[in-house]
């Protein structure tokens, strides 16, 4: 071996160090033991690039996941207080509607108020009643709202 020429020649830093790359025989390949090294080499260097790329991008996966987090959790937030600005509403909606309820029936009873005290001030004379034309057009109006509800 090399190494064992090396240290009959007398170079002593070749036998201190050995200066054979893979002191271990490898049969037919010791004459590429350096493309070996050189492959071994290139080999660890593509595994560690790929370990550090996927690092890189873990990181970049992780920094994605957190503004979506931050942007759904925005949202949800908006969310929430449109709703309870509506809930407001509709609370102020509900009681709209109460007021404009009492409000209708108060009116409803002031008009069938004024209907009465106005068929007691200017009554229909007796011999009042409503000629044919009328009685067609009223029997036509009946029935056309009648076609109206069936629908």
């Amino acid at each position: 071996m090399a190494w064992q020429i090396a240290r009959r020649a007398g170079n002593a830093r070749c036998a201190r160090w050995r200066c054979d790359v893979l002191p271990i025989p490898l049969g037919p390949l010791a004459p590429y033991r350096t493309l070996i090294v050189a492959a071994a080499l290139l080999g660890a260097g593509v595994v560690a690039g790929l370990q550090i790329n996927a690092w890189r991008y873990g990181l970049q996966l992780a920094e994605l996941r957190a503004a979506q987090a931050q942007a759904s959790a925005t949202a949800a937030t908006t969310a929430l207080a449109q709703q309870r600005k509506l809930a407001g509403n509709l609370g102020q909606i509900a009681a709209d509607l109460v007021a404009a309820s009492d409000k209708q029936q108060r009116l409803a009873a002031a008009i069938a108020r004024d209907y009465d005290d106005a068929a007691k001030h200017n009554p229909l004379p007796a011999d009042c009643r409503p000629g044919p034309d009328r009685l067609r057009s009223l029997a036509e109006a009946a029935s056309a709202a009648n076609a109206a509800a069936a629908r």
